[in-house]
């Protein structure tokens, strides 16, 4: 039946994302909540479900903004980072339980359940939109900005006068 099959090519903002087969089994009923679901749709992507500020549910990516937390914005230069250089996602992990699927290497990835990941070509998928991410783990406490969200990389002002990109995860 039609449901019980998905198409596995997708396209959002110039990215296509195939793979070697054209659809993939309905891992079958999965008792989740529509933002669950939606999550994992985004998660296919290899973003991130959100609703904008004008109501509408975008597919967002983590990015860099362009965005700067200099010295003089933060509280009593606050910036404390728990790595000195960058960090590159090297690897995903993803699946079920019972079918866990890694693809790529290295120190630092991404770990993540999503049913509808079915086989490692879907992962490398999200690993290769994601290839390009580096960023410096850290906190920071500053006055704020409406600009930002989840997802965002902005560069943070290290006492060093160096620039080190942060990612934005709870703000």
């Amino acid at each position: 039946a039609a449901s019980d099959v998905y198409k596995r090519q997708f396209s959002y903002r110039g990215r296509t994302f195939k793979n070697t087969s054209l659809s993939f089994d309905n891992p079958g009923t999965v008792d989740i909540s529509p933002r669950t679901m939606l999550g994992y749709m985004a998660g296919i992507l290899g973003g991130n479900a959100v609703i904008s500020r004008d109501d509408k549910l975008n597919v967002t990516f983590y990015q860099n903004t362009g965005f700067n937390i200099d010295l003089d914005t933060q509280y009593m230069g606050s910036f404390e980072k728990d790595k000195s250089v960058p960090l590159a996602v090297g690897y995903l992990t993803t699946g079920t339980n019972e079918n866990v699927l890694t693809v790529g290497n290295g120190s630092y990835g991404f770990n993540f359940t999503n049913p509808y990941i079915l086989n490692t070509s879907a992962a490398q998928n999200i690993l290769n939109a994601n290839a390009d991410l580096k960023f410096v783990p850290g906190t920071v406490k500053f006055r704020g900005n409406p600009f930002f969200d989840s997802g965002d990389i902005v560069l943070v002002e290290g006492k060093d006068g160096t620039a080190y990109p942060l990612l934005c995860l709870l703000y």
